[in-house]
């Protein structure tokens, strides 16, 4: 399942995680603001970035969970109740979280994310890609082919 694509440009973290996806899900961007003070909410991802490493799991567990929610309901354009619970539950949205959080300083590292997406999808596949140096390229190509059917495995 390809599930999006991003170029990790300042500007598509921003359309997502401060302005802009926000008018599409307003009621999903009210929960995703609740935990950060409106004193901080002039760069929400520095803002989830602090209680995402702070050393009491407690913070980092409601703004994981705050962070992954709306991750969940935004992923249709009709939010799926089940879908949010699942990126609500703990291990799963601290995981999920902390990848996105740190695109922020790590300019898209895989290496970062990949730590990360183990964490999250345990033995189930996935692959990162580097469109400007082809990295995994040939992999999503081949799952696309094999997967979509669109090559016949007789």
């Amino acid at each position: 399942m390809l599930r999006g694509i991003f170029t990790l440009r300042r500007s598509e973290l921003e359309w997502f995680y401060q302005e802009g996806c926000s008018w599409i899900f307003p009621e999903a961007f009210e929960d995703y603001l609740r935990p950060i003070p409106p004193a901080e909410r002039g760069d929400l991802i520095a803002a989830y970035y602090l209680r995402l490493t702070d050393p009491d799991p407690d913070v980092q567990l409601k703004a994981a969970r705050a962070w992954s929610a709306w991750e969940g309901s935004t992923l249709r354009l009709l939010p799926d109740p089940k879908v949010v619970a699942d990126f609500e539950e703990p291990h799963k949205a601290l995981a999920l979280a902390r990848i996105h959080a740190e695109q922020r300083d790590y300019a898209g590292a895989l290496e970062v994310m990949e730590r990360d997406a183990r964490t999250m999808r345990g033995e189930r596949p996935f692959v990162f890609t580097n469109l400007k140096t082809g990295h995994g390229l040939k992999d999503v190509e081949r799952f696309i082919e094999s997967e979509g059917m669109l090559v016949s495995k007789t």
